[in-house]
Parts: structure tokens; sequence; C-alpha cells
């Protein structure tokens, strides 16, 4: 699973400057064909890729269990939050929502996740080399 997570982490990281400064929401689809992206890009394997990856932690003194053993996560991979200053935030802001699709030979499966908190800017301070081509041809 930590290929997968570290997999998807650096895919949405490389494109999360791509997407910023559009005026709309920007969704990011990840497909895969392997056999064994049916596992992972599924309901279950999405939670654990939002929150990239799950532990299981017990804390233990020189006395033995101090506590309760829980699941939880350092969100080390994950896709759109981040340990900073010892506090969770979001990050990767401009990926408004995941889409995680696998391809087989019959479908597509498809299983969604949405970014907490996406920043959708005005689209300003991009340079549309499209728009400017168009302008100064209709000249």
């Amino acid at each position: 699973m930590e290929e997968i997570l570290n997999l998807v982490r650096t895919t949405v990281s490389g494109k999360a400057a791509q997407l910023a400064d559009y005026p709309v929401p920007r969704v990011l689809a990840i497909c895969s064909e392997h056999w064994g992206t049916s596992m992972f890009f599924g309901p279950g394997g999405a939670e654990e890729i939002m929150y990239g990856g799950s532990i299981i932690s017990t804390p233990f003194t020189t006395e033995g269990p101090a506590g309760p053993t829980q699941i939880t996560t350092d969100l080390r991979e994950a896709p759109v939050f981040r340990i900073k200053d010892g506090e969770a935030e979001s990050c990767r802001r401009s990926v408004s929502a995941l889409l995680l699709v696998h391809l087989d030979p019959t479908a597509c499966h498809v299983v969604g996740l949405l970014h907490p908190d996406p920043v959708i800017t005005d689209g300003a301070s991009r340079s549309h080399g499209r728009v400017h081509r168009a302008a100064s041809a209709s000249r």
C-alpha cells in the first residue's frame, strides 16, 4: 500500500501547480489498468489514500502499554493534508477533487475524493496563450 500512497501523493503534488490559478474547480483523475488497483482505488482504499495510510499505534512506557491501541495516521503520504508545526493542515489546494479510476477490460470503476478546503482563484494571474493569440489574430 505504501507504494500506491506515494505514487498518488507525488502525482497530486506534481500536478498541483499546473492546476493552479484557474477560475473553476479542478479535478485530477489518476487512472490505472493494473489489476491491483481495483483493491486500492475502491471505497476502502480511497479512505486510506485520503489520509496517507493508517498506522496501528499503542503508547508504551518502560512499564508496558500506557494507553489503548488506536488506528492513527501521520499524513506523510496524504495527497491533500500535511503536518506543519505539529498541526494538521490542508495542502495542494488547487486540486478540488481527485478521481481514482480503475480500468478493466469490461468496466471503469471510479471513486472520488473531494478536497476539504480547495482554493479557486479568479484566474487573473495566469497567462493563457490561446486567449492572447486569438485576440491578436482578430485585430
